[in-house]
């Protein structure tokens, strides 16, 4: 079974009058937002699914509270943030 996917920037045909034109702008417009839902929800379930696994090996090794949150800490994001140039004194660290 083989699927054919348009692309967003591939319209069926220009449109005729402004009704035409405002509907096909509301496809477009709802197949993006569509997608992006569809991909937030595929990237936080794929966190998820890290995040079970690596709670199951340390429950199997005896590790306590292993999870994403041991590697990915407020440590982490303030190297992240350095590392795009921003100054020590942009950082707010009592919200992290």
């Amino acid at each position: 079974m083989e699927f054919h996917l348009k692309k967003f920037s591939q319209l069926p045909h220009k449109a005729r009058n402004l009704l035409d034109a405002v509907s096909q702008g509301c496809e477009t417009g709802t197949r993006l937002v569509v997608s992006i839902v569809v991909n937030v929800l595929v990237y936080i379930s794929l966190l998820s699914l890290v995040n079970s696994t690596l709670e199951w090996f340390g429950d199997r090794a005896g590790v306590a509270n292993l999870s994403l949150t041991l590697f990915v800490n407020k440590e982490a994001l303030i190297y992240t943030a350095l590392g795009t140039q921003l100054e020590m004194h942009d950082l707010i660290l009592d919200t992290i």
